[in-house]
């Protein structure tokens, strides 16, 4: 009778334990497995396909820091918008630059903020990085100058940019000095350079001015740079010295011998009536 009673007592509780697993089992099931599965690629389609019928807004761009000492950067104003970049025929007008922090709202409202990163980190950018930043926000790293004039370690800038806009040709933002351009060419057909493969107007073998010839003529002297800051990182100096070993090179302000008022026209006719070559040598 005992053992019948403990036999029956074993049974029951396998059988509550089995019950269990099953109870926990199908609520498993039911709960994950038979949700409804999503499809991370149906919602990009989706998303994209809406982005597609949204209207084209205005971009509205921050220029976060100065340029050196200059707030607007040494655009006309303190904010540009289409207008302005219709004046300067750009391909691009729907967009506003501005260097005011209070244009919009919220610094989160910007569609990307502009860095000028040629400049010390505890001066321009460490000490007032934005506190609140979108996804979708692009933060842009401008500089005119070689990597050695960041005036920081660039290893600070990893995971904080998204885009480039340097000199440099492969830059998202190509932001060079000057361009090449062709006076008499179509619209379409007129930029030339700063080009990996530049397209020059075809004729150029047969083209003769007079005028610069009996100018190449009359120059009487070799080079010549204008130069005052010295000792720089890219050696420009030590190049120079190298160079006057084999030909006479002229070198104006601090760093050379020789004085011409800085802004003075006189220098530019001087260059452009004596002188063959000019070294403009990167910094």
């Amino acid at each position: 009778m005992i053992r019948r009673m403990k036999r029956n007592r074993v049974v029951l509780y396998a059988t509550i334990a089995v019950l269990c697993l099953l109870l926990g089992v199908s609520f498993i099931v039911h709960t994950q497995c038979l949700r409804p599965s999503i499809s991370y690629y149906q919602i990009l389609r989706e998303n994209i396909a809406k982005s597609s019928l949204m209207e084209p807004r205005t971009k509205t761009i921050l220029l976060y820091t100065n340029f050196f000492d200059v707030k607007n950067w040494k655009l006309s104003a303190e904010t540009v918008g289409p207008d302005y970049f219709r004046s300067l025929n750009c391909p691009v007008t729907d967009c506003v630059l501005t260097n005011n922090r209070h244009h919009l709202d919220s610094m989160a409202d910007y569609d990307a903020l502009v860095f000028h990163i040629a400049e010390p980190w505890a001066y321009s950018l460490f000490e007032k990085v934005p506190t609140l930043r979108t996804p979708s926000q692009i933060y842009v790293a401008a500089n005119m100058e070689s990597p050695a004039h960041t005036k920081h370690l660039l290893e600070g800038d990893a995971n904080f940019f998204n885009w480039t806009m340097t000199y440099r040709l492969d830059s998202d933002v190509v932001w060079n000095y000057n361009n090449v351009v062709e006076l008499d060419a179509a619209d379409d057909r007129a930029f030339v350079g700063p080009s990996q493969r530049p397209q020059w107007r075809r004729g150029a073998e047969n083209y003769r001015n007079e005028t610069l010839e009996e100018l190449a003529r009359r120059k009487d002297k070799m080079a010549a740079q204008f130069v005052s800051h010295c000792e720089t990182f890219s050696g420009r100096d030590e190049l120079v010295k190298e160079i006057q070993r084999l030909m006479p090179v002229d070198v104006y302000g601090k760093c050379g011998t020789m004085e011409c008022p800085r802004g003075s026209p006189r220098c530019a006719r001087m260059l452009t009536d004596e002188y063959r070559f000019y070294f403009a040598f990167e910094n």
